[in-house]
């Protein structure tokens, strides 16, 4: 990360750490058999309380896959229909890096055939106060 952008990150959002990179790995045995995560946060509470941002980047074409679509709540639930159409396929392109807070509820949707891979890492910090 350039030392500019590390340090306006730093002055919005405490930042100690961040976490091993979960991506470019066998799924989950759950995910493996369901092809799917439903709405879920990456660090409301527990262990990974710590956890700051939630970040995706897009590795597959988005011609190798069908389904698979990463979902935030607050663009599918509160958005028109056709801008969240819109952001879908934004986030469908390869080399598209989408970076939320951790506490954003979100969803990976059915895969409908192929494989879908994706670089997932989450960045760390002191819990919110």
């Amino acid at each position: 990360m350039l030392p500019e952008a590390r340090a306006a990150l730093r002055r919005t959002v405490p930042v100690e750490a961040v976490e091993d990179i979960a991506g470019v790995r066998p799924p989950s045995e759950h995910a493996e058999r369901a092809r799917f995560y439903g709405w879920h946060q990456d660090g409301p509470e527990g262990e990974v309380a710590v956890r700051k941002l939630s970040m995706v980047v897009q590795l597959s074409d988005p011609a190798a896959y069908a389904g698979g679509e990463l979902e935030l709540f607050n663009v599918v639930e509160d958005r028109p229909h056709d801008e969240a159409e819109r952001w879908r396929d934004a986030a469908r392109q390869q080399g598209s890096v989408i970076a939320f807070p951790a506490f954003e509820v979100h969803r990976v949707r059915a895969m409908g055939g192929g494989r879908r891979y994706s670089l997932v890492c989450w960045i760390g910090g002191p819990p919110f106060r």
